[in-house]
């Protein structure tokens, strides 16, 4: 296994398994890493680093934060030895190198190197807690409803006869924010948005009450027929922007949606809390959302500098939307 070498300006390493090996010479048990150089912004080249007693940590694939002991260097081992401070577990399979889903415990390692000399703590925090309002506030849940062509008007009557009264029983804990018919990106599509009052045990309530609530099951059923296909994500609101609330119409609102790349959700959300301030005041901004469960490393509205992927949808509100 060759050796792949980096410079790095910073105490704090971040770098991923690629190989383990026992150091004959210093009769030690270490573990060769490389750093991913997408983590982190001061790494231009790669250097390997040996971990003592690795071997029983950490496995090959596995994502770990070192604190560089330089003045440890042993006479027989010509790398710089290293303690694992961190361990985020495995990343990418290494039977099949490909990148195991769920990996957002990559965005709390961003974050701990500020600036080449500064001296930073470990950070555990996974970004929803850095970014996001407190979870046990607001859950919202974002729906993605492809509807046959012939079907649309259909399905829109259909809503218009349910999701208001589920929205107005206070036995339900959750709001219907918007409902909105796509009129340019994909054609014949419905989006609705819901907040959760009191986070994840709000959205379990809701879920448990309408399984028993034979108005809305016959709904589901017949919503059915008409679907081509659906999908949904579980969001957090940014906690710089403010909550949406109902507004008078006519009005046209533009859904942006941002797949950011792995470990830059922290530097979108600063680059954006600076950005929204001016936006609001002129009440352009709705709201704006980073996904928690499902397609992951989402983001909901808009802003430029760190995508990968983008699209937009321009939607006109549906009679029984609060956001008109």
């Amino acid at each position: 296994m060759s050796v792949r070498r980096a410079t790095v300006h910073a105490k704090w390493v971040i770098g991923r398994v690629i190989g383990t090996k026992m150091e004959k010479t210093a009769k030690v048990r270490v573990t060769r890493l490389v750093l991913d150089p997408y983590l982190l912004k001061y790494y231009n080249k790669r250097k390997t680093y040996f971990a003592h007693d690795a071997l029983e940590q950490c496995t090959v694939g596995d994502i770990v934060l070192l604190k560089a002991l330089p003045e440890a260097r042993s006479k027989h081992v010509k790398h710089e030895l290293s303690e694992i401070v961190y361990k985020v577990g495995r990343v990418v399979d290494p039977l099949t190198g490909k990148r195991v889903a769920g990996t957002e415990f990559l965005e709390p390692l961003t974050d701990l190197v500020v600036s080449p000399d500064e001296e930073v703590d470990p950070r555990k925090d996974a970004h929803s807690h850095l970014l996001a309002k407190k979870e046990d506030n607001n859950l919202y849940k974002i729906q993605f409803h492809n509807v046959k062509p012939e079907c649309l008007d259909a399905y829109n009557e259909l809503c218009e006869d349910v999701l208001p009264s589920i929205h107005a029983d206070p036995e339900y804990p959750c709001e219907l924010v918007g409902t909105w018919n796509t009129w340019y990106g994909e054609q014949d599509q419905a989006v609705h948005l819901w907040r959760y009052r009191g986070g994840y045990p709000a959205l379990t309530e809701v879920m448990n009450k309408l399984r028993q609530n034979k108005k809305f099951m016959d709904y589901r059923n017949e919503r059915g027929k008409m679907l081509l296909s659906r999908r949904n994500q579980l969001l957090l609101e940014f906690s710089f922007w403010n909550e949406p609330v109902p507004r008078p119409g006519p009005n046209i609102y533009e859904l942006r949606s941002y797949q950011l790349r792995p470990g830059t959700m922290i530097e979108w959300g600063n680059y954006w809390a600076r950005a929204i301030e001016i936006r609001q005041q002129n009440q352009e901004a709705v709201g704006g959302f980073f996904s928690q469960i499902g397609s992951l490393y989402t983001v909901h509205h808009l802003w430029v500098p760190l995508i990968q992927h983008m699209e937009s949808r321009i939607m006109i509100p549906m009679k029984t939307s609060p956001l008109k």
